[in-house]
C-alpha cells in the first residue's frame, strides 16, 4: 500500500471509530444499551474475535481497565491505536515526514514472518475461542 493510501485509509476509520463511539455513547443506539452490529454473529449466532471490542473501549474510557480486558482484549489494541494513530500521521503530513509510513512496513514485514504470522493467527484463535465461551 502507497503512503497516500495508507494514511487516508487510518485516517478514515479513526474519524469512522470516533463516530461510532460518540453514537454509542450518547446512548442513541437503544437507550444506552449496546447492540450487535457483527454481520457475521447476526448469521451464525456465534460471536466474532472482535464482537465486544466497542463495549471494551467505552468500558476502558469509563475507567474500568479489568472490566474492558475481559469484555475483550482487543479494546485496548483499539483504543490505543485510537489514541495514537491520527495524530502521528498529521503529524507527518504537517511536517512533510513518513515516520509512520517507514513503520508501517517494517511492521507489516515482521508480521509477515512465518512464525509471527502464525502466532498472530493462534492470538486471534484464542481470542475468538474465549469470546465463544463467555457467550459474549
Amino acid at each position: 500500500m502507497n503512503k497516500k493510501s495508507l494514511y487516508i485509509l487510518i485516517m478514515v476509520i479513526s474519524l469512522l471509530s470516533y463516530g461510532w463511539l460518540f453514537f454509542i455513547i450518547s446512548g442513541k443506539p437503544t437507550n444506552g444499551s449496546l447492540f450487535t452490529v457483527c454481520f457475521f454473529k447476526s448469521v451464525t449466532s456465534v460471536p466474532c474475535p472482535a464482537c465486544g471490542t466497542t463495549r471494551s473501549v467505552v468500558t476502558l474510557l469509563e475507567g474500568n481497565v479489568n472490566n474492558a480486558i475481559m469484555i475483550n482484549p482487543f479494546g485496548i489494541l483499539a483504543i490505543v491505536l485510537l489514541i495514537t494513530l491520527p495524530p502521528w500521521v498529521m503529524y507527518d503530513l504537517i511536517k512533510r515526514r513518513e515516520s509512520f509510513y517507514r513503520f508501517y512496513k517494517r511492521a507489516e514485514l515482521f508480521v509477515q514472518q512465518k512464525y509471527m504470522a502464525s502466532a498472530l493467527i493462534m492470538v486471534v484463535i484464542a481470542n475468538w475461542v474465549w469470546n465463544i465461551m463467555k457467550e459474549i
